[in-house]
């Protein structure tokens, strides 16, 4: 039995058990009705939204979990995927196998290769002679390195935002020139195109380009475009990707820096919901105009991550060690940067985040050295529309203390934002 079949036989399932009876407007049946003709539709979206409501009301089984899972699948929304079957295989032993080579196929989706393998061998193990051959298959398909894996597809991003800033300087707002403002609203437009070619899909190419512009601070207007390419491979456990970018920026109007990087990332599962990954960037900084020749030099940071998944959230820690050398000793700080955030679904469609983050700046090339700690909350409410549109609230607000006074200053940024993967 192949997985289309499984799901259309999972679907009409579902269909004649909510057929069973008239449910109440409010019963978790009717959600799961609700899913599972949103499912026959092809509109997954409101179909996983649907069995997300059904399990809030109260429905327990693994129709409701397996069924999630499908939707989430289908979706391109691996993750949440990978977390209805882990649930069904742990509350549901009899459906373990079925769970099992479901999450494989998750997991494979996500480049998660000897993970996936790992769940297609527990599927293999299993009492269901028909799921094990659909393990076996994949099993054999994926041991040799040179067999294509499933192909990624091209992802593209735009994204819209209007907001209003109090201190697009960062700087303490008396010491600016008369007329020279530091609050203004704003209007940004973010675009990316990013996926993956040639023998394995093993190289990503990225592109992107990022406008914002302060209605009443154009001085600091900016633009930024970047290319990039990485290539991605697994050493056992690890997924490695090492790559180059060209990035060009521009400030106010004028031509403001050219950087060449190069970036090394290295990932590696802990356990069955946690994830480490470190991160080298190397970048090569020149300038674009002679107003800005103080930017010429090198910037080097190094990252330590973990993140940790749970099944209603996602807890994000992290460690980033930065090193400046530039032509200008006002922009060569050394840095220690920690953060700590918890993003938490509500529902299908809401989910809250709250990030914190701490930074220590040493200005140690000036003639007086400076100091500088900065320290900054992040609010965000993200809400997903069934026609894939995104919106995000964000609010931040940040404190900036300096032995420097021009350099002490107090920050809140408010931002309303749109956007949708193609």
């Amino acid at each position: 039995m192949n997985l289309s079949l499984q799901i259309a036989l999972a679907a009409l399932a579902a269909v004649a058990a909510s057929a069973a009876g008239r449910a109440a407007p409010n019963d978790p049946d009717t959600h799961f009705d609700a899913g599972s003709k949103a499912f026959s539709s092809g509109d997954y979206a409101a179909a996983a939204a649907a069995f997300e409501a059904a399990r809030a009301a109260g429905m327990t089984g693994p129709a409701v979990e397996y069924n999630a899972g499908v939707s989430y699948y289908r979706l391109g929304d691996y993750s949440r995927a990978e977390d209805s079957f882990r649930g069904l295989a742990r509350t549901y032993p009899e459906m373990s196998a079925l769970a099992e080579y479901n999450l494989g196929l998750a997991l494979l989706k996500q480049q998660r290769l000897d993970e996936a393998r790992a769940a297609f061998e527990r599927a293999r193990n299993g009492d269901d002679p028909t799921i094990a051959a659909l393990a076996a298959a994949m099993l054999d398909r994926t041991e040799d390195a040179s067999d294509p894996l499933p192909t990624s597809e091209w992802i593209r991003l735009l994204d819209f935002a209007v907001g209003y800033d109090d201190n697009v300087a960062l700087l303490e707002e008396s010491s600016l020139p008369a007329g020279l403002t530091t609050e203004s609203r704003l209007l940004e437009v973010f675009g990316l195109v990013s996926g993956r070619v040639g023998p394995r899909d093993a190289i990503r190419l990225d592109a992107s380009a990022y406008v914002v512009r302060y209605a009443d601070a154009p001085d600091f207007d900016q633009d930024a475009f970047r290319l990039g390419f990485a290539y991605l491979w697994q050493a056992g456990s690890w997924q490695i990707d090492a790559g180059s970018y060209y990035d060009y920026g521009v400030l106010g109007g004028k031509g403001f820096e050219r950087r060449i990087g190069a970036t090394l990332r290295a990932q590696y599962p802990v356990g069955e919901t946690g994830l480490m990954s470190f991160r080298y960037v190397h970048d090569d900084v020149g300038d674009v105009s002679s107003d800005f020749a103080f930017v010429d030099g090198t910037r080097d940071r190094l990252s330590v991550g973990f993140e940790q998944r749970g099944q209603h959230g996602k807890l994000a820690l992290g460690y980033v060690r930065e090193l400046n050398d530039r032509a200008g000793a006002g922009v060569s700080p050394n840095r220690h940067e920690i953060f700590a955030g918890y993003e938490h679904a509500l529902n299908a469609d809401w989910s809250v985040e709250i990030e914190g983050l701490l930074r220590m700046s040493r200005y140690d090339r000036l003639a007086e050295p400076r100091a500088e700690d900065l320290s900054q909350l992040r609010l965000s409410a993200t809400r997903d529309f069934v026609s894939g549109w995104r919106l995000l609230g964000e609010y931040r607000i940040a404190d900036n203390s300096s032995n420097a006074d021009l350099f002490s200053y107090d920050r809140n940024r408010l931002v309303l934002s749109l956007n949708r993967l193609f």
